[in-house]
């Protein structure tokens, strides 16, 4: 007795196809946008990583130790440098040869990342002032200076790296001068405001 086989109309298989492009289509950007936040984490915890190097470093040898960033050939490089004269890590120590830097310059991110230490395209609020950052202003802040110095006691220089993904995604890594404390802060370009992820 053969079987009653039945087979899907065209205008089923048609309304099946449209529904799952409806869904693609809805869901892409969401997963893109999870995608972003997630490789901006990633790239705020290798700084944070680079940064705790330094205070650990500080702590262990019981004097001031810094972190030293630089632009070399495009890409944001990092070297450690020791206080060999007790007045903390200087740049004009650094160029006088009494600050020594310990081990070679490093890549600060990770080769496979799409973000960059960069501020975005469009005007950023300052977290403290709130005043709009000037567009030339430097990625990476510590004072006036690219050095962030670390004492024995574990306390920093205050500043903050910005980073980017070249759209909406924005985000800084912000050291805490009195106590040392390292944290990652997101920016929300709608509401022109910084807040913790």
């Amino acid at each position: 007795m053969p079987e009653n086989r039945r087979g899907f109309s065209a205008l089923e298989l048609l309304t099946v196809v449209a529904l799952a492009g409806t869904i693609l289509a809805v869901s892409i950007p969401a997963f893109r946008t999870i995608a972003r936040r997630t490789e901006l984490r990633g790239a705020a915890s290798e700084i944070r990583s680079v940064m705790r190097l330094g205070r650990g470093r500080a702590i262990a040898r019981g004097a001031n130790s810094a972190i030293r960033f630089e632009q070399q050939g495009g890409e944001w490089m990092f070297a450690l440098y020791d206080d060999l004269d007790g007045d903390g890590v200087r740049n004009d120590d650094i160029k006088k040869g009494i600050d020594r830097r310990h081990g070679p310059w490093r890549s600060v991110l990770s080769s496979g990342t799409t973000l960059r230490i960069a501020l975005p395209e469009f005007p950023v609020r300052d977290p403290e002032t709130k005043k709009y950052l000037p567009a030339n202003a430097s990625p990476v802040r510590f004072n006036a200076s690219k050095l962030c110095s670390f004492g024995p006691n574990g306390g920093g220089t205050a500043g903050s790296i910005f980073l980017t993904d070249g759209t909406e995604g924005v985000a800084m890594v912000r050291v805490t001068g009195s106590t040392g404390r390292i944290r990652m802060i997101r920016y929300d370009r709608a509401s022109e405001s910084w807040s913790q992820p």
